[in-house]
């Protein structure tokens, strides 16, 4: 998420997070309208093809407004994926942390 002022730099900085990263897609939201160098810089990232969606292509880097997602505009995802797809967050023990009494 990017307020202010964006520009084709901060495109490229975020494709670099997605590589680092191996994300296969990643979502640049934005409040104002992307510029043409952002769009080509986004369009360099290439596409992704998931192994279960074969033949259907993804722009690996997608900017989108706040305006156009309130306007029901959603990013280009696979529809149905396999949940091997998505990074999950390990789980935390609760016990290790110790919780207090609240009395």
């Amino acid at each position: 998420m990017k307020s202010g002022h964006v520009r084709s730099g901060d495109i490229r900085d975020f494709k670099s997070i997605i590589e680092r990263e191996k994300a296969a897609v990643g979502l640049f939201l934005t409040l104002e309208e992307p510029t043409d160098p952002m769009e080509k810089e986004a369009a360099l990232a290439g596409f992704y093809q998931p192994e279960f969606f074969k033949g259907h292509n993804f722009p690996k880097l997608q900017i989108l407004t706040i305006e156009a997602l309130l306007q029901g505009h959603r990013p280009e995802l696979p529809r149905f994926a396999p949940s091997a797809t998505f990074k999950q967050a390990p789980r935390k023990s609760r016990e290790k942390e110790g919780q207090g009494k609240l009395w």
